[in-house]
């Protein structure tokens, strides 16, 4: 079952549950946080600190990788105020299992999981958003908007204190996007990694990411399809929910290596006996008639089809 979030009216008593209060562990992997992403990392510590009024019971983990550039960021939140946890990872790179090893070093009830790149700019209160997101549900799928290449530390970091909202307006979107012709593209939205949601339980019971067979490409949109696979509800966030990712200098990918892990997601999905459509997920209709599980035997797509416009990541 699909819901979608409408604008929810966000809550200061953000974190009660019936009459307890339910503690929320905010899971942020790093990786060359510094010297390619400009410190990204300050700037979501920062506006995590700034949602404290509505997110009050939060305990921030961030799995540091390379275990020297994210020092600087932690120590500067820390001495905000916010509650930041820093655990070095002890494994060669490896982002699901740098998620699930966040996951471990952590207490919440509730998983909320953040990239070190992308700064919540709108979010309902966790009353709001654990209303929806029930036990043996996820969600994802907030609006993503995309900074500006050349964008300035310094300067970014005021907009956001200042006015969170209006750093929209000067973001850019995707090149596959097209405000004219309302085309819509999967990376307008957040993947399960870049800004999700789920309840420990369930996170547990489908066994976390996957680090063995997708470790740090694709990990999300297996998470999700799993999740789906067992019957789990998908929350939409839609336009309820809202952040920016920083925008850096990708990675040089090998086409080998992509070409490699295209034909695993498909290996994966041929085993399991249902294709995976995310755009149908994020409710971006092709037209198509396929479904958001779309049976192997009712589609025409084999092993080495190249295109790949459903499941990318």
């Amino acid at each position: 079952m699909l819901w979608f979030i409408g604008m929810i009216e966000v809550c200061a008593n953000c974190q009660l549950k019936g009459d307890r209060i339910v503690k929320v562990s905010c899971i942020i992997p790093t990786f060359k946080n510094k010297s390619k992403k400009r410190g990204a990392l300050l700037l979501v510590l920062e506006r995590l600190y700034a949602l404290k009024d509505i997110w009050p019971e939060v305990e921030v983990i961030v799995v540091d990788i390379d275990g020297v550039e994210a020092i600087e960021a932690i120590c500067a939140a820390q001495k905000l105020g916010l509650s930041v946890t820093a655990v070095q990872f002890p494994f060669p790179f490896n982002r699901s299992g740098a998620r699930n090893f966040g996951v471990e070093n952590s207490s919440g009830e509730f998983l909320w999981f953040l990239d070190d790149d992308t700064v919540p700019l709108e979010i309902p209160s966790f009353q709001a958003i654990s209303t929806l997101v029930k036990k043996g549900s996820f969600a994802c799928g907030a609006k993503r908007y995309w900074s500006k290449i050349g964008w300035d530390f310094s300067n970014m970091s005021s907009n956001l204190r200042a006015n969170p909202s209006g750093v929209k307006n000067e973001s850019i979107l995707p090149c596959g996007i097209n405000r004219e012709s309302g085309y819509r593209d999967l990376q307008e939205f957040s993947f399960f990694g870049n800004c999700g949601f789920i309840w420990r339980s369930d996170f547990h019971l489908i066994g976390g990411f996957d680090q063995e067979m997708f470790p740090s490409r694709r990990e999300d949109v297996e998470l999700m399809y799993r999740l789906l696979l067992n019957g789990m509800d998908y929350v939409h966030l839609n336009d309820s929910t809202s952040v920016l990712h920083l925008t850096h200098p990708a990675d040089l990918q090998d086409e080998g290596e992509r070409s490699a892990c295209h034909s695993l997601f498909r290996e994966h999905e041929l085993a399991n006996g249902y294709f995976f459509r995310v755009n149908n997920l994020f409710g971006i209709d092709e037209g198509d008639g396929t479904d958001v599980l779309e049976p192997v035997n009712g589609y025409g797509i084999g092993l080495n089809d190249s295109q790949d416009r459903y499941s990318r990541n």
